[in-house]
């Protein structure tokens, strides 16, 4: 379960980082961005090797 809520947790961070950058450069946010930021930091957790 704790596996679960670090992927979701990077997930999140993902998207709040890439929104960030995208609010910086005064670029449009959108949900689509949102969703595709979520899946990428999902996936880059789920196969990270530590």
């Amino acid at each position: 379960m704790k596996k679960i809520a670090w992927i979701i947790d990077r997930a999140h961070y993902n998207v709040a980082s890439a929104q960030e950058v995208h609010a910086h450069y005064g670029d449009k946010f959108t949900r689509t961005d949102a969703f595709m930021y979520f899946i990428r930091g999902a996936l880059s957790a789920i196969f990270h090797k530590s």
